[in-house]
């Protein structure tokens, strides 16, 4: 299984869960915005903007990390932030496709 099937599974499995929640339209909205915002923005101050729109930010931050392999959101915050440049720019190419899997079954989950 290739990394971006993994990806994709798991953001499948995460967007399903995300389904049953009662935030679940303000999890759309930002899911929808979150390929942007990371190429626009960058890893690091994407990231934080994410963490600061409240449980629902932070929760599509776990989720985020999830796809990608992580612990955490928190934990990926630390490595976007510690990360040397090479690691970093790899980090934000990871992360934006990661963020892709999300928008996408957000946008078949949840609808448009």
């Amino acid at each position: 299984m290739t990394r971006n099937q993994q990806w994709a599974n798991r953001a499948l499995e995460r967007i399903l869960a995300a389904k049953q929640t009662p935030a679940k339209d303000d999890y759309k909205a930002l899911a929808m915005k979150l390929p942007v915002l990371l190429q626009q923005s960058g890893l690091a101050q994407a990231l934080v903007f994410v963490a600061s729109r409240g449980p629902v930010g932070l929760q599509i931050l776990d989720d985020l990390a999830s796809v990608y392999g992580k612990a955490g959101g928190s934990a990926l915050r630390e490595d976007a932030q510690r990360a040397a440049l090479p690691q970093y720019l790899a980090l934000t190419r990871d992360m934006i496709e990661c963020a892709v899997w999300l928008r996408r079954f957000t946008q078949i989950e949840l609808g448009n």
